[in-house]
Parts: C-alpha cells; structure tokens; sequence
C-alpha cells in the first residue's frame, strides 16, 4: 500500500512539472513576442550642413516606437555617420540602436559676379575682385577665370567664372570682357566757351570729377572730386545711370525720390537722373533738420547702390548745387581707371548703432548735426 501511494505522489509531481514548463515555455513565447521588434531604415544619404529630425531616419517601425523621434541633428562633416535611435515598447525600454547614415555634398556653388566688364586697350582689370563665391559646405572656395583675354589687345571676350568646392561639385558663369581700343587722349576736352565748369562721371570708380578751364579756354584744372554711388543695374535695365553727355537742367533744394525718400540739393543730370544726397527717409523737420539718413545706403558711397541716380555725400551735392549753372555740360562714361592725378576720395563711414549721429550726414554743416560737436 506504500508504494502505491508514493507512485502516485510521484505521478502528481510529474504533472505539476509538466504544466510548470508549458507555462514557461508560453511566457517565454509571449515575452519574445511582445519584446521583438523591427525597423526599417529611411534616410541614407543627407546633405552637408543640414538639419534632420530623427524619424527621417526610420521608414517604419513594427512593435515599438521611437523615443527620440523629434530631436534634430545637423550633419556638418562630411562621410560616414552614425545616428542613435532610442527605441522602447511593453518589455524594452529606451534602448539605443545606431544606424548608419552618409553626409554626402551634391550640391553646386554659387557665383555672383558682373558678368559683362567693358575697357580701354592697356587698362588694368582685376576680374575676380568683385566675384563672391558661396557654397552649402560653407567651405572658402576662389573662383577662376576660364579662357584667355588680353587686355592690351582689343577685342569681345567671352569668358567664364568657375568655382569648384571639396566635393568636386563646379559652377560656371558666363562672362563677357570687352576690350576696346584706346580714344586718342587729348589734354583737354572742348566744350561751349560759355561754360564756366565740365563735370565728369566715372561710372566704373564711382568718382565726380569738376573740371575748370585753363587760360586756353580748355578744361584742364581739376576743381573737384567727390566719392560717389551710381546706379546698381545694367545697362538697359532699371536701375542704370546711362552713360553719355548730359547738360544740367533743374535744380530743387529737396525733392521727393523713388521709394518715397528724398533727396537734399537735387540737380538735374538727364529727366530722372540727378546728383543728390544719400537719401532721406523724410523731408526736414520743423526746424529744417536733415536728421533721418538712409545711413545704410550712407555707408555705400564708393560703390553703385542707387536706382540710377548719383549719389554724393550732402557737403558735395550742395557744392554742385550752389556752383554749377544750368548747360554745364556733365559726361558719363565707364572706366577701370581714374584720369592721371586723379585719386578717390575716401567715404566717411558711420557707425549704425550711433542712434545719436546715424541719422545725420557726417558733411552737413547744420550746427544741431551731432556731427559737428
């Protein structure tokens, strides 16, 4: 009767065992089941000096989710990098996988440049003094000058810039250089006995210069020279001061400009082309004070930033404006170089954050120009 019983408690404890493992096995199955997941990869590839979110990087996702789906990473080296994902469902949590992920640059420079420049047969000419090359690796790249030109030979050039970053990526302008021959020189230019000055302007420099007649009756004497800006367009388009010769016309001590600004000591040059002031955001106050300068466009006399007009510092406009009659006869025309013995005035710069002097021209001899203190 013992071993009877004994086999039976052995039976019990066989079962018991049994069911133990099937609900070992089950949870385990159940475990695998609720803590496996997957993930298929999406962004490969990324541009140099980009920002991505992290789920740009997964395609999609089975069994969890992605905990750092919405922070950003920027790619600012080029070649193989790796990005942690942070992933967590029911069993695991935020655990990090890597994936990798190639910062590639596909991407060409930019190149801003004039791309027609027009000289006389021995002038000297810097073609990429001007040019600005930007490009996505924000990597310093110098552009180049394609084909041969030569500046002692006349002649239509047709020319290319060409920059080329890291990544052999390449851009190419075109670019068209006009040499052309020489004007015979004379030493003096022969207007109307009747005019007391000759006024010329160099479009390329940027530079006013007033001549005044020798005891040959031939404009000669230089009187003055102002720094100027000149129109920032192209010929034919807005924005363009034309080239030619002109007789000064009208003159208004303030006038009303395009772009609602105005200008102070206004002379006519040809219909809407002026020598004024740097512009104004408006007329004088009550007590006629010029103290609301466009300073910014201040700061660009020297280079062309006009809508076609000529730009002078107010002491200069003022001086034509007072000294040069109606007919005087004013000559524009392009040059890469000043006649000889004359140089270019420096600029005045003001200083934007002067809330104080920014709004006055530095020359203006009104006695409330902080300027003058």
């Amino acid at each position: 009767m013992k071993k009877k019983g004994k086999k039976k408690k052995i039976k019990i404890w066989v079962i018991l065992l049994f069911i133990a493992i099937i609900f070992s096995i089950c949870g385990y199955i159940t475990y695998k089941k609720v803590s496996t997941y997957s993930f298929k990869p999406g962004l490969k590839e990324v541009e140099i000096n980009t920002k991505h979110k992290i789920s740009e990087f997964i395609k999609a996702i089975k069994n969890a989710e992605i905990v750092n789906k919405d922070e950003e990473k920027t790619f600012s080296k080029l070649g193989e990098e790796k990005i942690k994902i942070v992933i967590k469902n029911k069993v695991v949590k935020n655990k990090e996988e890597y994936i990798k992920v190639k910062v590639v640059d596909t991407i060409n420079p930019e190149i801003e440049a004039k791309d027609n420049y027009s000289i006389n047969v021995g002038d000297q000419i810097d073609l990429l003094k001007e040019v600005v090359v930007t490009d996505n690796s924000k990597e310093e790249i110098k552009a180049e000058i394609v084909g041969e030109y030569n500046p002692e030979k006349a002649g239509t050039y047709n020319l290319k810039y060409k920059a080329t970053d890291s990544s052999n990526n390449s851009t190419e302008k075109e670019l068209t250089l006009v040499v052309k021959e020489k004007p015979k020189q004379t030493t003096t230019t022969k207007v109307s006995s009747s005019s007391k000055y000759y006024i010329k302007v160099n479009l390329t420099q940027n530079v006013v210069m007033v001549y005044q007649k020798d005891d040959n009756g031939q404009y000669t004497i230089l009187v003055k020279t102002f720094v100027a800006s000149v129109g920032d367009g192209k010929q034919g388009v807005s924005r363009y001061t034309p080239v030619g010769k002109f007789t000064v016309g009208a003159k208004y001590e303030q006038l009303s400009l395009k772009g609602g600004v105005w200008g102070h000591y206004t002379t006519q040059i040809y219909k809407a082309i002026w020598f004024h002031s740097v512009p104004y955001y408006s007329k004088p106050d009550k007590q006629g004070n010029w103290n609301n300068l466009e300073y910014e466009e201040y700061n660009k006399l020297g280079s062309p930033a006009s809508a076609g007009c000529v730009r002078l510092a107010v002491r200069d406009s003022k001086w034509i404006y007072d000294n040069i009659p109606k007919g005087t006869t004013v000559e524009v025309y392009e040059s890469a170089s000043l006649p000889e013995g004359v140089t270019k005035p420096a600029a005045i710069k003001i200083d934007v954050n002067d809330t104080e002097k920014r709004g006055w021209d530095p020359t203006d001899t009104n006695p409330n120009n902080p300027w003058n203190k």
